[in-house]
């Protein structure tokens, strides 16, 4: 059997599809279904922008207010100090979290896409549904047209498209500044010798959490190979089609797993 390639993003959103199936299952309409979904992708993106400004406080701080040593903030004639490896420590914990967030939202937009094409009527668009609803504000500015009748002689709608993701791609530039920023001032304090060595070790698990948030989004996001999980298929699966200890290929199954054992 050739080996597939397959990324763990494409694994869960295939597990989400199926949960969903046993949920439309147990009575639960489209409607529920797309607006609930709607409001899971808000509260995600609400939660990524919330980490996404505290991310945004600790560098004005770091920059303001910090060195290679410690981070001092004086409010009414008051001075709290802080090392500033151990700040760095806690933005690279949220940085990681975010990134997760982030990583959540892509998911949910795509599994939202593919929900929303399960409803096709004539001259019904899902994202002004969900605009009716209260739960997608931005559906009559996105430069997507569903008409059968017309089409633009001028790629117009491809290229507004175009330049829209690419405006919300860009968003992510500063999650990479952060990124750069924090390793390079953690490293810093790593390199340096007038540094208690309790801070080196907490600038040094700050740089290995932003190493594992990069490997996350790698690992994560690239096709790796798969093989067949023959347990998985015959007594996750097959077994489950017939009645239980009435499957043709039982015993032949026990068989093959006594002589795996033995070997």
């Amino acid at each position: 059997m050739d080996t597939k390639w397959i990324s763990i993003k494409k694994l869960k959103e295939h597990e989400f599809h199926t949960t969903l199936r046993h949920i439309r299952a147990s009575g639960e309409n489209w409607h529920s279904s797309i607006i609930r979904l709607s409001e899971i992708l808000h509260e995600a993106i609400t939660r990524a922008m919330k980490l996404a400004s505290s991310l945004f406080v600790i560098y004005l701080v770091l920059t303001a207010f910090g060195d290679e040593n410690t981070v001092s903030v004086t409010v009414s004639g008051v001075t709290a100090s802080l090392p500033t490896g151990y700040v760095t420590v806690a933005a690279s914990l949220i940085l990681f979290i975010a990134i997760q967030h982030l990583q959540t939202c892509a998911m949910l937009i795509s599994t939202l896409s593919n929900e929303s094409l399960r409803v096709r009527l004539r001259g019904f668009n899902s994202g002004l549904y969900k605009l009716y609803h209260g739960k997608d504000e931005m559906a009559l500015v996105t430069p997507v047209v569903l008409n059968q009748f017309l089409s633009p002689k001028l790629p117009t709608t491809k290229i507004l498209n175009f330049l829209t993701q690419l405006v919300y791609f860009s968003a992510l530039f500063p999650f990479l500044g952060m990124w750069t920023f924090l390793f390079k001032l953690q490293l810093k304090i790593v390199l340096s010798g007038e540094i208690p060595s309790i801070h080196h070790a907490a600038a040094c698990f700050g740089a290995f959490t932003l190493a594992a948030a990069a490997v996350f989004v790698v690992l994560f996001n690239t096709p790796l190979p798969m093989k067949k999980n023959a347990y998985g298929i015959r007594w996750g699966l097959l077994s489950t089609l017939h009645p239980v200890g009435q499957h043709p290929m039982l015993a032949r199954w026990f068989d093959e797993g006594n002589k795996a054992k033995s070997t």
